[in-house]
């Protein structure tokens, strides 16, 4: 590939690495990735070295300028709406070049375009038309800098490149600032080495700017990792790291909340790994049915609309140019949803019962069972199902609550009822003597409740007594806190046989059976 407009040093010694295409580093995957290519009836021609942002207001990336294949700039304005690409037709455009940087400026909706070909002019693009913008400082001209815009704080940051001072082709590390009214250069306290071609985005959901390798002459292709918080640049370490790369790419992922890396060239040549970063961990994402072949100077966006990155073009030592376009989605992994069951139980005994089903989450899952009696346990979670046990001290109904938390610390919850209904009595009659006209306490009746916490007090009962008297309450006791009785006092008219029957009734709604004895009267 020729580059009459740009100064590249490196481009003899890239010439002669080998083309290879492994050079990744193995992990353990944690996410998937699928690439699809897309077949547009038109795109745009060969390129590298243009840039790409995704237009939120309107649904589109918008892909500005490049180097064509033979060495040609471009100043061609390209459109992908998901589906289609379309050659808009501004009355005004910035210069054919190369190696520029270009953010979507969401607070003003307005793409930002900075740079290439070391020049120092600014540009925005309404999706109408380009407008050179004018202001009182500007950075020096550059090109491949590194180039993101924070949507919290409304301002488009520009880090680093390679630019010409005092005639001297130099790498830089300057940070600057445009408020979309003039740009201003940043003081941090430390910043990361001088370099080119690395690669930036702002992550929305932790509030910083996160820059990832490039090429140095300090450290040559550079791994580190670096956040700009608005007032000082803070290197980030990790246990695992992609390899050392420059002329990548990278997207802030809003449906997965991550950074995520793609392709350019490593120390074995380039690349097309996919990397995501949380914001503590880089993590090499598993790729399904195959990913855009190894490359760089390619342009990256994410399209949030469609939830996908958006990768088209660049180039590969000994293949050249490309004009592919490919989107690229994460295998979402949805929270935990749990679906509660109503459970029924019998007070005083242990309950196994399926307390939930669930759905989404990443494994492994825990389950917490909180029985509404003032008790939680773990639930046991196989498959998608949970099942708990629990013993309920009362009868009654309680709302049980299940929760369904994941690997990633995402949750659900769902509430159902627990029928407890009172524990059955266990009731025997007891045969008694007696004399005739002789009132006597006697014992006529036992019984044992399945509930262990039962006492005397939460019985009734009744004496038939079988001699056509009156049905008299009966009295309860306990022998052990085990056994309970039932007792009464009565004098029979006349000898005989007679049948007595008790009835116990439980205070939580148990009825016993009735049962009978028999009373020997002489």
């Amino acid at each position: 590939m020729n580059h009459p407009n740009l100064v590249r040093p490196l481009v003899g010694v890239l010439a002669a690495l080998s083309l290879v295409t492994g050079g990744m580093i193995p992990a353990e995957a944690t996410n998937a990735m699928t690439w699809t290519q897309q077949a547009p009836a038109t795109s745009p021609a060969f390129r590298a070295y243009f840039a790409m942002a995704y237009d939120s207001a309107r649904g589109r990336t918008v892909l500005f300028g490049g180097q064509l294949h033979g060495g040609t700039s471009s100043n061609e304005t390209w459109e992908w709406d998901g589906a289609t690409w379309t050659l808009m037709q501004p009355n005004n455009a910035p210069s054919a070049r190369a190696g520029h940087n270009m953010v979507y400026d969401s607070v003003r909706k307005v793409a930002v375009l900075f740079g290439g070909n070391y020049g120092i002019d600014t540009w925005e693009w309404d999706g109408v038309n380009w407008t050179q913008r004018s202001s009182a400082h500007t950075p020096l001209g550059r090109t491949f800098a590194s180039m993101a815009f924070d949507s919290a704080r409304g301002k488009t940051v520009l880090f680093g490149g390679a630019g010409f001072v005092n005639g001297t082709f130099t790498r830089l590390n300057d940070t600057w600032e445009w408020d979309g009214i003039d740009w201003t250069q940043a003081s941090p306290s430390s910043s990361p080495v001088l370099r080119d071609n690395a690669a930036m985005t702002y992550d929305s959901a932790r509030g910083v700017t996160v820059l990832f390798g490039g090429f140095s002459p300090i450290g040559y292709r550079l791994s580190d990792t670096w956040e700009w918080d608005g007032q000082n640049w803070t290197q980030r370490s990790a246990a695992n790291t992609p390899p050392a790369r420059w002329g990548h790419t990278m997207v802030y992922d809003t449906i997965v909340h991550a950074t995520v890396v793609f392709g350019g060239t490593g120390d074995n040549g380039d690349l097309n790994d996919t990397w995501t970063w949380d914001g503590s961990n880089w993590t090499q994402a598993s790729v399904a049915n195959g990913s855009p072949s190894v490359r760089n100077y390619h342009a990256m966006s994410f399209d949030a609309g469609h939830g996908v990155s958006v990768v088209f073009g660049g180039y590969s030592i000994g293949i050249g140019e490309f004009n592919d376009t490919w989107t690229g989605a994460f295998s979402v992994i949805p929270a935990p949803a749990a679906n509660a069951k109503n459970i029924t139980a019998v007070e005083g005994s242990a309950t196994t019962a399926t307390v939930a089903t669930f759905s989404g989450g990443q494994a492994p899952i825990a389950a917490d069972v909180n029985w509404g009696d003032g008790s939680t346990s773990a639930g046991s979670v196989a498959g998608s199902t949970v099942t708990g046990t629990h013993a309920y001290a009362e009868e009654g109904n309680y709302l049980v609550t299940v929760t369904i938390t994941d690997a990633r610390g995402l949750s659900g919850s769902d509430t159902a009822m627990a029928s407890v209904s009172d524990a059955s009595l266990s009731v025997s009659g007891i045969n008694i003597t007696a004399e005739k006209k002789q009132a006597s306490a006697r014992v006529v009746a036992s019984f044992v409740d399945a509930d262990p916490a039962a006492s005397v007090g939460d019985y009734t009962t009744t004496i038939n007594w079988g001699d056509g008297s009156p049905v008299q309450s009966g009295v309860v006791g306990t022998f052990d806190h085990v056994t309970f009785y039932v007792g009464g006092s009565h004098a029979y008219a006349v000898k005989g046989m007679y049948t007595i029957t008790v009835r116990v009734t439980d205070l939580g709604g148990y009825v016993a059976i009735p049962v009978t004895s028999t009373a020997k009267v002489s």
